[in-house]
Protein backbone atom coordinates (compact mmCIF):
# COMPACT_ATOMS: atom_id res chain seq x y z
CA UNK A 1 0.00 0.00 0.00
CA UNK A 2 0.96 3.38 -0.69
CA UNK A 3 -0.66 7.09 -0.08
CA UNK A 4 0.53 8.95 -3.20
CA UNK A 5 0.96 12.94 -2.22
CA UNK A 6 -1.64 15.00 -4.64
CA UNK A 7 0.68 18.25 -5.39
CA UNK A 8 -2.18 19.73 -7.09
CA UNK A 9 -4.87 19.17 -5.07
CA UNK A 10 -2.42 20.05 -2.03
CA UNK A 11 -1.47 23.28 -3.41
CA UNK A 12 -5.25 24.35 -4.00
CA UNK A 13 -6.84 23.36 -0.79
CA UNK A 14 -3.02 24.70 1.03
CA UNK A 15 -3.54 21.33 3.08
CA UNK A 16 -1.55 18.14 2.74
CA UNK A 17 -3.73 15.64 0.36
CA UNK A 18 -3.34 11.93 -0.51
CA UNK A 19 -4.42 9.15 -2.59
CA UNK A 20 -4.93 5.40 -2.29
CA UNK A 21 -6.01 3.35 -4.76
CA UNK A 22 -7.29 -0.07 -3.69
CA UNK A 23 -7.48 -2.86 -6.59
CA UNK A 24 -10.44 -5.41 -6.61
CA UNK A 25 -10.09 -8.32 -3.91
CA UNK A 26 -6.74 -6.52 -2.42
CA UNK A 27 -6.66 -6.46 1.50
CA UNK A 28 -7.12 -3.44 3.01
CA UNK A 29 -5.55 -3.09 5.82
CA UNK A 30 -6.46 -0.22 8.08
CA UNK A 31 -3.67 -0.30 10.48
CA UNK A 32 -1.11 0.58 7.81
CA UNK A 33 -3.18 2.41 6.44
CA UNK A 34 -3.57 4.99 9.38
CA UNK A 35 0.37 5.10 9.91
CA UNK A 36 0.89 5.99 6.51
CA UNK A 37 -1.76 8.12 6.44
CA UNK A 38 -0.08 10.71 8.85
CA UNK A 39 1.63 13.05 6.87
CA UNK A 40 -1.73 14.44 5.47
CA UNK A 41 -4.78 16.19 6.34
CA UNK A 42 -6.86 14.31 4.36
CA UNK A 43 -6.76 11.25 1.89
CA UNK A 44 -8.88 9.83 -0.69
CA UNK A 45 -9.17 6.15 -0.73
CA UNK A 46 -10.40 4.49 -4.46
CA UNK A 47 -11.77 1.38 -4.47
CA UNK A 48 -13.52 -0.92 -7.14
CA UNK A 49 -15.56 -2.66 -4.33
CA UNK A 50 -17.28 -1.80 -1.18
CA UNK A 51 -14.07 -1.61 1.61
CA UNK A 52 -16.81 -2.26 4.58
CA UNK A 53 -14.95 -0.13 6.77
CA UNK A 54 -16.48 1.79 9.65
CA UNK A 55 -13.31 4.02 10.57
CA UNK A 56 -13.81 5.34 6.72
CA UNK A 57 -16.69 7.63 5.47
CA UNK A 58 -18.30 6.90 2.08
CA UNK A 59 -18.89 9.82 0.27
CA UNK A 60 -18.83 8.31 -3.52
CA UNK A 61 -19.99 6.16 -5.62
CA UNK A 62 -18.49 7.64 -8.98
CA UNK A 63 -19.87 6.22 -11.85
CA UNK A 64 -17.96 6.48 -14.93
CA UNK A 65 -20.70 6.28 -18.47
CA UNK A 66 -19.35 5.80 -22.29
CA UNK A 67 -20.83 5.62 -25.38
CA UNK A 68 -19.07 4.51 -28.48
CA UNK A 69 -20.46 7.30 -31.57
CA UNK A 70 -21.46 6.18 -34.87
CA UNK A 71 -21.11 8.89 -37.90
CA UNK A 72 -24.58 7.61 -38.68
CA UNK A 73 -25.97 7.67 -34.82
CA UNK A 74 -29.82 9.18 -34.64
CA UNK A 75 -29.20 12.78 -33.51
CA UNK A 76 -31.05 15.70 -34.26
CA UNK A 77 -29.71 18.24 -36.54
CA UNK A 78 -27.50 20.80 -34.74
CA UNK A 79 -29.55 23.01 -32.20
CA UNK A 80 -29.39 26.76 -32.92
CA UNK A 81 -30.37 27.52 -29.49
CA UNK A 82 -27.17 26.24 -28.49
CA UNK A 83 -24.01 27.83 -29.10
CA UNK A 84 -20.25 28.00 -27.77
CA UNK A 85 -19.92 30.39 -24.77
CA UNK A 86 -18.67 33.84 -25.47
CA UNK A 87 -17.36 35.67 -22.48
CA UNK A 88 -17.48 39.14 -23.47
CA UNK A 89 -20.99 38.87 -24.11
CA UNK A 90 -22.66 35.89 -22.06
CA UNK A 91 -23.24 36.26 -18.55
CA UNK A 92 -20.30 34.69 -16.29
CA UNK A 93 -22.34 34.75 -13.88
CA UNK A 94 -25.11 32.96 -14.54
CA UNK A 95 -22.54 30.22 -16.15
CA UNK A 96 -20.54 30.26 -12.58
CA UNK A 97 -24.16 29.90 -11.38
CA UNK A 98 -25.30 26.67 -12.99
CA UNK A 99 -21.35 24.81 -12.87
CA UNK A 100 -22.12 25.17 -8.71
CA UNK A 101 -25.37 24.02 -9.08
CA UNK A 102 -23.99 21.28 -11.24
CA UNK A 103 -21.49 19.94 -8.44
CA UNK A 104 -24.49 19.52 -5.56
CA UNK A 105 -23.82 15.69 -5.40
CA UNK A 106 -20.00 16.41 -5.35
CA UNK A 107 -18.01 14.60 -2.60
CA UNK A 108 -16.72 18.01 -2.18
CA UNK A 109 -19.84 19.55 -1.35
CA UNK A 110 -21.04 16.39 0.31
CA UNK A 111 -18.24 15.89 3.06
CA UNK A 112 -18.93 18.57 6.04
CA UNK A 113 -15.32 18.12 6.79
CA UNK A 114 -14.62 20.52 3.84
CA UNK A 115 -14.90 24.02 5.73
CA UNK A 116 -13.26 26.37 4.13
CA UNK A 117 -15.29 27.09 1.01
CA UNK A 118 -13.26 24.37 -0.81
CA UNK A 119 -16.08 23.58 -2.98
CA UNK A 120 -16.79 26.82 -4.57
CA UNK A 121 -13.21 27.66 -5.11
CA UNK A 122 -12.70 23.85 -7.12
CA UNK A 123 -15.73 24.16 -9.12
CA UNK A 124 -15.24 28.36 -9.86
CA UNK A 125 -11.45 26.83 -11.06
CA UNK A 126 -13.28 24.26 -13.30
CA UNK A 127 -15.52 26.75 -15.29
CA UNK A 128 -12.76 28.96 -15.46
CA UNK A 129 -10.16 27.04 -17.12
CA UNK A 130 -12.52 25.38 -19.48
CA UNK A 131 -13.16 29.23 -20.82
CA UNK A 132 -9.53 30.10 -20.50
CA UNK A 133 -7.79 27.14 -22.31
CA UNK A 134 -10.02 27.13 -25.40
CA UNK A 135 -7.80 24.57 -27.58
CA UNK A 136 -8.39 21.83 -25.10
CA UNK A 137 -12.10 22.96 -23.69
CA UNK A 138 -15.48 23.86 -25.23
CA UNK A 139 -18.38 25.31 -23.49
CA UNK A 140 -21.65 24.82 -24.79
CA UNK A 141 -24.73 26.91 -23.62
CA UNK A 142 -28.42 26.80 -24.77
CA UNK A 143 -29.88 30.08 -24.82
CA UNK A 144 -33.47 31.68 -25.39
CA UNK A 145 -34.02 35.39 -25.37
CA UNK A 146 -30.07 35.65 -24.29
CA UNK A 147 -30.67 34.13 -21.01
CA UNK A 148 -28.65 30.88 -20.53
CA UNK A 149 -31.00 27.79 -19.55
CA UNK A 150 -28.24 25.05 -19.62
CA UNK A 151 -24.90 24.51 -20.59
CA UNK A 152 -21.75 21.82 -21.06
CA UNK A 153 -18.07 21.23 -20.53
CA UNK A 154 -16.42 18.94 -22.73
CA UNK A 155 -12.65 17.84 -23.09
CA UNK A 156 -11.09 17.97 -26.97
CA UNK A 157 -7.41 16.99 -25.89
CA UNK A 158 -7.47 12.82 -25.95
CA UNK A 159 -6.30 11.56 -28.86
CA UNK A 160 -10.18 8.70 -29.10
CA UNK A 161 -12.32 9.86 -26.23
CA UNK A 162 -13.67 13.00 -25.85
CA UNK A 163 -14.55 13.99 -21.81
CA UNK A 164 -17.80 15.55 -20.78
CA UNK A 165 -16.70 18.04 -17.65
CA UNK A 166 -19.61 19.84 -16.25
CA UNK A 167 -23.70 19.92 -17.20
CA UNK A 168 -26.14 21.64 -15.35
CA UNK A 169 -29.56 22.93 -16.72
CA UNK A 170 -31.48 26.48 -14.92
CA UNK A 171 -34.18 24.68 -12.66
CA UNK A 172 -36.84 26.32 -14.18
CA UNK A 173 -36.16 25.00 -17.30
CA UNK A 174 -35.59 21.25 -16.39
CA UNK A 175 -37.83 18.92 -17.94
CA UNK A 176 -37.32 20.58 -21.00
CA UNK A 177 -35.44 18.56 -22.95
CA UNK A 178 -32.99 21.11 -22.28
CA UNK A 179 -29.93 18.40 -21.05
CA UNK A 180 -30.56 15.77 -23.69
CA UNK A 181 -29.99 18.67 -26.10
CA UNK A 182 -26.94 19.77 -25.00
CA UNK A 183 -25.39 16.44 -25.30
CA UNK A 184 -26.40 15.70 -28.58
CA UNK A 185 -24.89 18.87 -29.86
CA UNK A 186 -21.49 17.55 -27.99
CA UNK A 187 -21.98 14.51 -30.04
CA UNK A 188 -22.30 16.39 -32.77
CA UNK A 189 -18.97 17.81 -31.98
CA UNK A 190 -16.98 15.54 -31.04
CA UNK A 191 -17.73 13.43 -33.94
CA UNK A 192 -16.68 16.11 -36.49
CA UNK A 193 -13.82 16.19 -34.38
CA UNK A 194 -12.72 12.95 -34.89
CA UNK A 195 -13.62 11.35 -31.69
CA UNK A 196 -15.30 7.72 -31.62
CA UNK A 197 -16.39 7.56 -28.23
CA UNK A 198 -17.81 10.09 -25.51
CA UNK A 199 -17.51 9.70 -20.91
CA UNK A 200 -18.71 11.48 -18.43
CA UNK A 201 -18.32 10.76 -14.67
CA UNK A 202 -21.36 11.97 -12.44
CA UNK A 203 -21.98 10.36 -8.91
CA UNK A 204 -24.45 6.96 -8.42
CA UNK A 205 -26.67 9.09 -5.84
CA UNK A 206 -27.02 11.74 -9.18
CA UNK A 207 -30.76 10.49 -10.11
CA UNK A 208 -31.10 12.89 -12.41
CA UNK A 209 -27.79 12.88 -13.93
CA UNK A 210 -28.05 9.08 -14.46
CA UNK A 211 -31.36 8.76 -16.18
CA UNK A 212 -30.19 11.81 -18.72
CA UNK A 213 -27.26 9.51 -20.00
CA UNK A 214 -29.19 6.20 -19.83
CA UNK A 215 -31.46 8.09 -21.92
CA UNK A 216 -29.12 9.51 -24.14
CA UNK A 217 -27.14 5.48 -24.91
CA UNK A 218 -24.57 5.56 -22.58
CA UNK A 219 -23.56 2.72 -20.29
CA UNK A 220 -21.70 2.19 -17.30
CA UNK A 221 -18.20 1.44 -17.89
CA UNK A 222 -16.77 1.29 -13.89
CA UNK A 223 -18.24 1.95 -10.57
CA UNK A 224 -15.63 3.46 -8.26
CA UNK A 225 -16.21 3.75 -4.41
CA UNK A 226 -14.51 7.02 -2.97
CA UNK A 227 -13.69 7.29 0.77
CA UNK A 228 -12.20 10.19 2.33
CA UNK A 229 -10.09 9.58 6.09
CA UNK A 230 -9.71 13.40 7.41
CA UNK A 231 -6.41 13.75 10.45
CA UNK A 232 -8.76 16.64 11.97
Amino acid sequence: MKVERLEWDSDFFEYEVGKVTISQNANFNFDLFLSLAQPFKLVYIFSEEDLNENSIVLVDQKVIFSKQLESHDNLSELNIKIKNFDPDSDSYSKLKKLALSSGIYSRFNTDINFRNNEFEKLYTKWINTSIAEKNTHEILIHQEHEEILGFVTFNKSQKTTSNIGLIAVDRKSRGMGVGTQLIEEVQHRVLHLGFDALEVVTQLQNDPATKLYRKCGFKIKEIIYIYHYWNI
